[in-house]
């Protein structure tokens, strides 16, 4: 079945073999394409018969991904791309060492938008969350095309491996209360 995307993490929350198996089909996947050097980007969904290939291109991720992946592990993916075309090494990058996590949320769907009904002042934030940046203003009402997620808003935090990542979206989103809408702006749910 479809699905609607809400949100994006980084690092993903990913077993080793989960991690190990989706490198596996991601190789699998550019050798049948034939790409022998370049930017990778692919995209999947965790089944529970495994993953299932949503993209793959010869790109750049965009969306926001290349400043997360600098903020997160430490890595440009621009500079790496350069790297690999002037044939110097190319740093590897561990996902499972990150020592912070980055979310965003995002409006995915053209028949509803979001209302920001309230922002959190910054200073009420607690220690978890190091930063919080909201793409819009109270009152702001955001729609979108499918193909292109709006990001509502962002924050980055110390991740630790027994974190409860569900508990920190919910409290996140505590601080930034939205409603979904409409077309025409009535209230929907």
């Amino acid at each position: 079945p479809s699905f609607v995307q809400e949100s994006s993490i980084t690092p993903a929350r990913l077993s080793i073999e989960q991690f190990t198996l989706l490198e596996r089909y991601a190789s699998d996947a550019v050798q049948i394409l034939g790409i022998q050097v370049g930017a990778i980007h692919s995209e999947w969904r965790m089944s529970e018969t495994g993953p299932k290939l949503i993209e793959i291109a010869a790109r750049l991720p965009a969306g926001g991904i290349v400043e997360t992946y600098r903020r997160v592990f430490g890595v440009d993916p621009i500079s790496c791309l350069a790297a690999a075309l002037r044939e110097d090494p190319v740093p590897k990058v561990d996902f499972f060492a990150a020592s912070r996590l980055f979310h965003h949320r995002v409006c995915c769907s053209s028949a509803v938008g979001l209302r920001i009904n309230s922002i959190a002042a910054p200073q009420r934030l607690p220690n978890p969350v190091i930063e919080l940046s909201v793409e819009a203003k109270v009152g702001d009402r955001i729609s979108n095309d499918p193909s292109e997620p709006t990001v509502l808003y962002q924050y980055l935090t110390h991740l630790e491996p027994d974190q409860d990542v569900e508990a920190l979206k919910r409290y996140v989103n505590s601080l930034v209360e939205v409603e979904t809408v409409d077309l025409s702006g009535t209230r929907r749910r």
